[in-house]
């Protein structure tokens, strides 16, 4: 249909427009058409169904901005507020109030994983989004308030605040081959929103130059912490420049204080007048590389049933540090991730007990790319995690020392991992974990590395865990090709273990460099035909096998 022949439809809650909810009206109209809503919240899910048509609040007809605050899409946690997947050309949405959506959804490693909270845009010419405001929505990976794949769109006058990620891009994240045409005139603001990485924007494989135009931002000028540019499969050319007005806070370039009794309005600078929650810590302190900050949390336990926001994103140049004489406990009843770093060199987590009373988060403890990381004197006591209940580390170089990971389920790992990454794991205590995924779910040991770099285990104890994959192993240790690493076991008890198939202890060095296993003792582990499976340049000596016949 021409433009000549396009209709207004009209939606009035009360009953004297064409229509008392969107999709309806969406669902008549054809291509061209607008669809005019009168103030009111409507409970839906919106799905622009492939149709090039003007979604508008009262805003579009009479000028007046109070009509983006009075007429609001309200998801009601049913899926994202907004979809539009079906290939669109310069459709758009106008003058509205975006909140309380909670993603799309599938399933992914055993979890049900939700993206795009506000709005949902996949293969789609210039989508535009005008006078709006995004907020108040949220997802258990990427996208709070909008999630946007593999098409482009326009923005203007509209703000994204307080929105939620678990994963990254808490206020939008641009993932293949995606772009924004933000506009200079009458511009967009973007502002505290929270994720595990890239709290306020992110970008991923998009392989272009993205121009973020901003009235306001969270800091300016901004940092990876609230905005980062990531490859993650590919080596890219891609990058973000900014043109930013103004910030909507300053960071604090001091250490701060956190208590459970403490009170968001202080000021955080000293114990006697201590914040209240951990994340707001996190997000008002500085990365300093010249003069690194600590965030020193008190005794107590910092539940989610108190404001706690989870996961806790690390901050570059930052150490979280809990009290040395009694650990604090960090409690999250209800989100799905509860640590996570992503490009966050020099960072520290230390003295902390992790819980999740009858909560199943997703993932634990994720970092990418946080270079020169330490985390120590952890315990995580059991907990059933649907995809990862103990520490991935991901290409970086990390070390860990008295960690006790106790009672820890999940599909896919219950141990640590280093993936594409190096350091040391010293005085490690894994006891009763079991990884249940199958065959089908990747990457299921207990204990792995796929290694480019050295990495020392020594004094570790593994004992009464189990991995139920007939590919996987309590320990399995691998290297990256294109480099030669080494690693030395030193001091290890791997004990009373069972494995479906596969050998217990899996080893296999490509490498110049010979490695070391020494003083170990591989006792009473049920699995494969051998206790032990090497390959590669490998020095042993003193170690005990036995398996109890």
């Amino acid at each position: 249909m021409s433009s000549l022949e396009s209709v207004t439809i009209t939606v009035n809650l009360g009953g004297s427009g064409n229509f008392t909810n969107i999709q309806p009206a969406i669902d008549s109209c054809v291509s061209g058409d607008t669809i005019l809503v009168y103030p009111g919240t409507y409970y839906e899910n919106i799905d622009f169904s492939g149709k090039n048509i003007s979604i508008a609040s009262l805003e579009l007809s009479t000028g007046n901005p109070a009509y983006r605050d009075s007429t609001i899409i309200d998801g009601n946690n049913n899926g994202s507020c907004v979809k539009a997947v079906s290939y669109e050309n310069n459709a758009r949405i106008y003058g509205f109030t975006i909140t309380h959506g909670s993603g799309w959804s599938f399933e992914q490693n055993g979890a049900m994983i939700t993206i795009g909270g506000g709005f949902l845009i996949k293969s789609n010419t210039n989508f535009q989004i005008l006078n709006c405001i995004i907020k108040e929505n949220r997802v258990s990976s990427s996208g709070g308030g909008i999630y946007i794949f593999q098409s482009t769109m326009r923005m203007s006058n509209t703000q994204i605040y307080n929105n939620y990620a678990a994963g990254s891009g808490g206020g939008i994240i641009f993932t293949m081959d995606s772009n924004c045409l933000f506009d200079s005139a009458q511009r967009c603001s973007i502002y505290e929103n929270y994720a595990g990485h890239m709290n306020d924007i992110g970008a991923s494989e998009v392989g272009g130059v993205i121009n973020i135009i901003l009235d306001t931002f969270t800091v300016n000028p901004p940092t990876a912490y609230y905005s980062n540019y990531v490859y993650l499969f590919s080596a890219g050319a891609g990058y973000f420049t900014y043109d930013i007005l103004n910030a909507y806070r300053t960071e604090v370039n001091h250490d701060l204080y956190v208590s459970p009794s403490g009170n968001d309005y202080n000021d955080g600078l000293s114990p006697s007048n201590p914040l209240k929650t951990i994340t707001k810590a996190l997000h008002a302190i500085a990365s300093d590389s010249l003069g690194q900050k600590t965030i020193h949390l008190a005794r107590g336990t910092y539940s989610s049933a108190d404001g706690q926001i989870y996961p806790l994103s690390l901050k570059a140049n930052v150490h979280l540090v809990g009290d040395s004489l009694s650990y604090p406990i960090i409690l999250n009843q209800h989100y799905e991730q509860t640590i996570v770093g992503g490009y966050a060199p020099e960072t520290t987590v230390k003295n902390m007990i992790i819980e999740h009373g009858t909560n199943q988060p997703i993932v634990l403890w994720f970092m990418n790319h946080c270079n020169n990381s330490r985390i120590s004197n952890i315990t995580i006591n059991p907990v059933h995690a649907i995809t990862y209940a103990g520490l991935f580390l991901y290409q970086g170089d990390y070390s860990l020392e008295n960690i006790r990971l106790n009672g820890l389920i999940s599909n896919c790992l219950s141990g640590f991992r280093y993936f594409g990454a190096s350091g040391s794991a010293r005085n490690i205590t894994i006891d009763n974990c079991h990884t249940i995924g199958n065959e089908d779910l990747p990457l299921s040991d207990l204990v792995s590395a796929s290694l480019d770099s050295t990495l020392i285990l020594e004094n570790i104890v593994i004992i009464n865990s189990s991995v139920f994959s007939p590919e996987s192993s309590i320990i399995k240790i691998t290297t990256n090709q294109l480099q030669n690493p080494q690693v030395r076991l030193t001091n290890l008890l791997v004990a009373n273990n069972t494995t479906t198939a596969n050998s217990p202890v899996y080893i296999s060095m490509n490498s110049i460099y010979t490695s070391a296993i020494s003083n170990c003792t591989f006792a009473n582990n049920v699995g494969g035909a051998s206790i032990l499976k090497l390959s590669g340049r490998l020095n042993i000596s003193n170690c005990l096998l036995s398996n109890g016949g």
